[in-house]
């Protein structure tokens, strides 16, 4: 179903879309682990090199190449980490 939001883009093939929108689901993980532990530590440096790192390892890149489910995964348990610690810090 999210593969169809990423089929809107005009003049792209279906298999293409769903590369993409992996993709865009492997660096939005990064995004949200940089975001986490920039929170957790307070050092802009921490957050790059450790979402450096997760980001350019051999299978995170691998499976946000890949046409998969494992890249909306990684997003969906960062996120589900971002969260817990915003609550965490609330209360």
């Amino acid at each position: 179903m999210l593969a169809k939001l990423f089929q809107v883009i005009p003049s792209i093939s279906p298999v293409w879309s769903v590369g993409f929108m992996c993709a865009c689901f492997g660096a939005a993980s990064a995004a949200v682990l940089f975001s986490l532990l920039h929170r957790m530590t307070g050092s802009v440096l921490s957050g790059v090199f450790t979402s450096s790192v997760f980001a350019f390892s051999q299978s995170t890149w691998m499976w946000s190449i890949t046409a998969e489910v494992f890249s909306l995964n990684n997003f969906f348990i960062v996120s589900l980490l971002w969260v817990t610690i915003q609550f965490s810090e609330q209360s």
